[in-house]
């Protein structure tokens, strides 16, 4: 068995999150298939899948999600510094796209640990070469 790292993104993780959502079973088994790798999620993306869970279901969904994400013991959380937040701000701001700073972190996060990302968002992963 090969051990990969993959970044996650925000997509994925929503979408793994919400039942409802119309990538859930995807999702599921993505994370199935991954389940052995090692996973890294970046504050910000992080924020952003809080922020969604807490709109779009509750508090108390949301707290629940974030315990579920703290006790994968596959994860590490990555806590982007100031140089590497500027970093990603003149890569935001040098881009030709319309990705958002959260899924430049995504990119940046991908390029620095030459990993692939579970995302949904096509644009992110044109982005990253996946």
């Amino acid at each position: 068995m090969v051990l990969r790292v993959i970044v996650l993104d925000s997509s994925f993780l929503i979408s793994l999150f919400l039942r409802q959502d119309f990538n859930h079973a995807k999702a599921m088994g993505l994370f199935e298939k991954h389940r052995t790798d090692e996973m890294l999620l970046t504050d910000e993306i992080l924020f952003e899948t809080l922020s969604v869970l807490n709109r779009k279901e509750s508090m108390e969904f949301t707290r629940a999600a974030y315990e579920r994400i703290l006790s994968n013991s596959k994860l590490t959380l990555i806590y982007l510094n100031e140089n590497e937040r500027k970093e990603i701000l003149a890569e935001f701001l040098a881009q030709n796209t319309r990705l958002s700073l959260a899924d430049v972190s995504v990119v940046h996060a991908c390029k620095r640990t030459l990993s692939a990302a579970l995302s949904f968002d096509r644009h992110l992963l044109k982005a990253i070469g996946n």
